[in-house]
């Protein structure tokens, strides 16, 4: 997906709602999916959970889920509201632990 003339990414899964999708015309994946994952990989994890997830949230990506493989744990992050200026909700999620 182009976020703007210098950052071009392809999220490992991305999900839009029923209306937003892409066009079977389209070139790019425009527009900014309603969610978009990444699973962790040994060569690109810094840079998604930095650089990568800073231009998600600047150019209004409502929500980024970070699957880490090595923990075993999805961290989502989203906004509370569509006007929200950045990601002001965070939830981390782990197996359950059963007794």
């Amino acid at each position: 997906m182009a976020l703007d003339e210098h950052n071009y990414y392809e999220p490992d899964l991305l999900w839009y709602r029923e209306g937003r999708g892409r066009s079977d015309t389209d070139t790019t994946l425009h527009p900014l999916p309603d969610i978009a994952v990444e699973i962790r990989s040994p060569s690109t994890w810094r840079f998604d959970i930095g650089v990568k997830m800073a231009r998600y949230e600047q150019h209004g990506l409502p929500e980024l889920w970070l699957v880490d493989t090595a923990a075993d744990e999805v961290i989502v992050y989203r906004r509370s509201q569509p006007e929200a200026a950045t990601f002001d909700v965070s939830v981390e999620l782990a197996p359950a632990v059963t007794i």
